[in-house]
Formats: structure tokens, C-alpha cells, sequence
């Protein structure tokens, strides 16, 4: 069975890179839009990564980071969290 990765970004054109880089592998690709959208898929799928950027349509990266790791059935889910180069990462935001 193939792994899947989740990712969180409603923009077209990335979901088109993530396609691309990930089109050769092994890996099943499942799109979500919204926040809350990606956490409904966490609890019916338990992907085996979570991608998301910070704009989501209802939640930012930060937040929906936080909710997933803060659920003791989805906490060890990896979490890879894009950020743009203009935006800032504060030590706060690390934890």
C-alpha cells in the first residue's frame, strides 16, 4: 500500500509542484484546501506526512501544526510546515 502524504495548500500552481515532484514515487498525494478540511482527513486517514503552508482558506499553518500535534492519536504524524521567504519564524512559533 502506498504512503500518503496530506498537504494543505490551496494554492494551485503549488499543488501542481508537490504533483510534479512527487509524480515519479511511490507516494499517493491527497489535496485539502482548508484547515479543517486537512484535520477531517488526519482523523479519517492518519496520512503518513502532513505538508501545509501558513494560508490556508480557515487556518494557518501554525495553527492546524498545533492542533495536529497537540492530539495524542496524531501527534507523531511528521509535520513539514512551508513558509514564503518573507515570512518570519519566530523561537515562539518553534515550540
Amino acid at each position: 500500500m502506498a504512503k500518503e502524504i496530506l498537504i494543505g495548500d490551496s494554492d494551485k500552481a503549488s499543488q501542481k509542484e508537490f504533483q510534479k515532484i512527487f509524480g515519479t514515487t511511490g507516494y499517493h498525494l491527497v489535496f485539502s484546501e482548508s484547515g479543517e478540511d486537512v484535520l477531517l482527513r488526519v482523523k479519517l486517514f492518519k496520512p503518513d506526512l502532513i505538508i501545509a503552508g501558513t494560508a490556508l482558506s480557515d487556518k494557518n499553518g501554525y495553527q492546524l501544526c498545533e492542533a495536529i500535534k497537540d492530539d495524542p492519536d496524531f501527534g507523531s504524524i511528521p509535520f513539514i510546515l512551508l513558509l514564503n521567504r518573507s515570512e518570519k519564524f519566530s523561537d515562539e512559533d518553534r515550540e
